[in-house]
Protein backbone atom coordinates (compact mmCIF):
# COMPACT_ATOMS: atom_id res chain seq x y z
CA UNK A 1 0.00 0.00 0.00
CA UNK A 2 1.41 3.08 -0.55
CA UNK A 3 0.91 7.00 0.59
CA UNK A 4 -0.91 9.90 -1.08
CA UNK A 5 2.95 11.39 -1.71
CA UNK A 6 4.27 7.90 -2.97
CA UNK A 7 6.75 6.87 -0.11
CA UNK A 8 6.05 3.17 -1.41
CA UNK A 9 8.84 3.84 -4.43
CA UNK A 10 11.29 5.62 -2.14
CA UNK A 11 11.86 2.90 0.43
CA UNK A 12 12.16 0.69 -2.03
CA UNK A 13 15.14 2.83 -3.87
CA UNK A 14 16.18 2.72 -0.18
CA UNK A 15 15.92 -1.00 0.33
CA UNK A 16 17.75 -1.60 -3.14
CA UNK A 17 20.61 1.16 -1.65
CA UNK A 18 20.89 -0.35 1.34
CA UNK A 19 21.64 -3.84 -0.62
CA UNK A 20 24.19 -2.57 -2.20
CA UNK A 21 25.82 -1.33 0.73
CA UNK A 22 25.77 -4.43 2.39
CA UNK A 23 27.25 -6.11 -0.76
CA UNK A 24 30.12 -4.01 -1.12
CA UNK A 25 31.04 -4.45 2.35
CA UNK A 26 30.98 -8.44 2.00
CA UNK A 27 32.86 -7.62 -0.63
CA UNK A 28 35.75 -6.42 1.58
CA UNK A 29 35.85 -9.83 3.73
CA UNK A 30 38.02 -12.92 2.80
CA UNK A 31 35.21 -15.01 2.32
CA UNK A 32 34.02 -12.28 -1.08
CA UNK A 33 37.45 -12.72 -2.55
CA UNK A 34 38.31 -16.62 -2.50
CA UNK A 35 40.85 -16.17 -5.45
CA UNK A 36 42.90 -13.67 -3.46
CA UNK A 37 42.47 -15.52 -0.29
CA UNK A 38 43.57 -18.38 -1.85
CA UNK A 39 47.01 -17.07 -3.37
CA UNK A 40 48.19 -16.02 0.31
CA UNK A 41 47.57 -19.10 2.02
CA UNK A 42 49.16 -20.76 -0.73
CA UNK A 43 52.11 -18.41 0.27
CA UNK A 44 51.73 -19.25 3.55
CA UNK A 45 50.51 -15.73 4.52
CA UNK A 46 48.18 -14.30 6.32
CA UNK A 47 45.24 -11.92 4.41
CA UNK A 48 45.30 -8.40 6.72
CA UNK A 49 41.33 -9.81 7.88
CA UNK A 50 42.99 -12.50 9.31
CA UNK A 51 45.85 -9.99 10.68
CA UNK A 52 43.38 -8.47 12.37
CA UNK A 53 41.34 -11.28 13.75
CA UNK A 54 44.68 -12.11 15.63
CA UNK A 55 45.47 -8.62 16.92
CA UNK A 56 42.56 -7.37 17.63
CA UNK A 57 39.93 -8.30 20.61
CA UNK A 58 37.11 -10.32 19.32
CA UNK A 59 34.48 -8.07 17.49
CA UNK A 60 36.20 -5.11 18.29
CA UNK A 61 37.49 -3.78 14.92
CA UNK A 62 35.18 -0.98 13.48
CA UNK A 63 36.91 -0.43 9.78
CA UNK A 64 36.91 3.29 8.09
CA UNK A 65 36.87 3.53 4.43
CA UNK A 66 36.30 0.28 3.51
CA UNK A 67 34.41 1.68 0.53
CA UNK A 68 37.16 3.45 -0.92
CA UNK A 69 38.34 2.76 -4.52
CA UNK A 70 41.07 3.57 -6.32
CA UNK A 71 41.46 6.94 -8.20
CA UNK A 72 42.50 6.14 -11.52
CA UNK A 73 39.97 4.82 -14.25
CA UNK A 74 39.67 1.20 -14.73
CA UNK A 75 41.39 0.30 -11.77
CA UNK A 76 39.68 -1.54 -8.54
CA UNK A 77 40.84 -3.14 -5.40
CA UNK A 78 38.86 -3.40 -2.22
CA UNK A 79 39.44 -0.27 0.16
CA UNK A 80 42.08 0.81 -1.97
CA UNK A 81 44.31 -1.61 -0.80
CA UNK A 82 44.60 -0.19 2.89
CA UNK A 83 42.33 -1.68 5.67
CA UNK A 84 41.96 0.78 8.81
CA UNK A 85 40.10 1.28 11.91
CA UNK A 86 39.94 1.33 15.65
CA UNK A 87 39.97 -1.85 17.93
CA UNK A 88 40.97 -3.18 21.05
CA UNK A 89 43.89 -4.90 21.43
CA UNK A 90 43.59 -6.57 25.26
CA UNK A 91 41.02 -4.79 26.18
CA UNK A 92 43.06 -1.37 24.98
CA UNK A 93 41.49 0.93 22.06
CA UNK A 94 44.06 1.24 19.16
CA UNK A 95 44.20 2.87 15.41
CA UNK A 96 45.15 -0.31 13.18
CA UNK A 97 46.61 0.59 10.06
CA UNK A 98 47.31 -2.75 7.59
CA UNK A 99 48.48 -2.58 3.62
CA UNK A 100 46.52 -5.46 1.79
CA UNK A 101 49.26 -6.77 -0.53
CA UNK A 102 46.18 -8.56 -2.39
CA UNK A 103 45.22 -5.06 -3.77
CA UNK A 104 47.75 -4.25 -6.50
CA UNK A 105 50.55 -5.49 -4.18
CA UNK A 106 49.83 -3.66 -1.05
CA UNK A 107 51.00 0.02 -3.22
CA UNK A 108 50.27 3.63 -1.52
CA UNK A 109 47.98 5.06 -3.74
CA UNK A 110 46.21 8.94 -3.51
CA UNK A 111 43.58 7.73 -2.08
CA UNK A 112 44.97 5.33 0.93
CA UNK A 113 47.60 8.39 1.34
CA UNK A 114 44.62 10.23 2.57
CA UNK A 115 43.05 7.45 4.41
CA UNK A 116 46.19 7.38 6.07
CA UNK A 117 46.78 10.39 7.38
CA UNK A 118 43.57 11.05 8.26
CA UNK A 119 43.40 7.68 10.55
CA UNK A 120 47.29 9.06 11.88
CA UNK A 121 45.00 12.76 12.64
CA UNK A 122 42.89 10.37 14.81
CA UNK A 123 45.10 8.62 16.59
CA UNK A 124 46.85 11.83 17.47
CA UNK A 125 43.21 13.85 18.76
CA UNK A 126 42.25 10.63 21.02
CA UNK A 127 45.71 9.77 22.10
CA UNK A 128 45.22 6.13 20.91
CA UNK A 129 48.80 3.68 19.82
CA UNK A 130 48.81 3.03 16.34
CA UNK A 131 49.95 -0.59 15.08
CA UNK A 132 50.77 -0.33 11.53
CA UNK A 133 50.88 -3.85 8.76
CA UNK A 134 53.51 -2.79 6.66
CA UNK A 135 53.54 -5.07 3.61
CA UNK A 136 53.78 -3.91 0.20
CA UNK A 137 55.62 -2.28 -2.88
CA UNK A 138 55.79 1.47 -2.19
CA UNK A 139 53.86 3.90 -4.53
CA UNK A 140 52.00 3.38 -7.22
CA UNK A 141 53.19 6.04 -9.49
CA UNK A 142 50.09 6.43 -11.81
CA UNK A 143 47.85 7.29 -9.01
CA UNK A 144 50.20 9.60 -7.30
CA UNK A 145 49.39 11.91 -10.19
CA UNK A 146 45.38 12.51 -9.69
CA UNK A 147 44.48 16.01 -10.68
CA UNK A 148 43.60 17.95 -7.24
CA UNK A 149 44.98 15.59 -5.23
CA UNK A 150 47.43 17.83 -3.17
CA UNK A 151 49.69 16.92 -1.03
CA UNK A 152 50.75 13.73 0.59
CA UNK A 153 50.97 14.78 4.66
CA UNK A 154 50.53 10.95 5.48
CA UNK A 155 54.57 10.96 6.38
CA UNK A 156 54.51 14.27 8.45
CA UNK A 157 51.32 13.11 10.25
CA UNK A 158 53.17 10.34 11.31
CA UNK A 159 55.82 12.22 12.61
CA UNK A 160 53.54 14.23 14.76
CA UNK A 161 52.74 11.20 16.69
CA UNK A 162 56.04 10.85 17.98
CA UNK A 163 56.56 11.12 22.06
CA UNK A 164 52.36 11.51 22.00
CA UNK A 165 51.23 7.86 21.37
CA UNK A 166 52.91 4.68 20.79
CA UNK A 167 53.40 3.16 16.92
CA UNK A 168 54.15 -0.35 16.77
CA UNK A 169 54.87 -1.62 12.95
CA UNK A 170 54.77 -5.28 12.20
CA UNK A 171 56.43 -6.06 8.49
CA UNK A 172 55.02 -9.92 8.28
CA UNK A 173 57.17 -9.50 4.72
CA UNK A 174 58.47 -7.02 2.15
CA UNK A 175 58.27 -3.20 2.70
CA UNK A 176 59.67 -0.77 0.34
CA UNK A 177 60.11 2.87 -0.16
CA UNK A 178 57.10 4.68 1.99
CA UNK A 179 56.29 1.57 3.77
CA UNK A 180 59.77 1.34 5.24
CA UNK A 181 59.83 5.17 5.67
CA UNK A 182 56.78 4.15 7.92
CA UNK A 183 58.30 1.36 9.66
CA UNK A 184 61.83 2.91 10.19
CA UNK A 185 59.88 5.71 12.26
CA UNK A 186 57.76 3.47 14.71
CA UNK A 187 58.89 3.38 17.77
CA UNK A 188 58.35 -0.63 18.06
CA UNK A 189 59.13 -2.74 14.65
CA UNK A 190 58.64 -6.78 14.40
CA UNK A 191 59.64 -8.18 11.81
CA UNK A 192 59.80 -12.39 10.82
CA UNK A 193 63.30 -13.81 10.07
CA UNK A 194 62.54 -13.13 5.89
CA UNK A 195 60.95 -9.79 6.24
CA UNK A 196 63.00 -6.81 3.86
Amino acid sequence: MTSARGDAPAATGAAAGLQAVLQARAALLDAGRPEATARRHARGRLTVREAIAALADADSFVEYGGLARPAVAGMDGPADGLVMGTAEVDGRPVDLVLYDYTVHGGTQSAINHQKISRMFAHAQRHRLAVILWLEGGGARTHDMMVPARGSTPTFVVFARLSGWVPTIGIVPSRAFAGHANLAGMCDVLIAVRESA
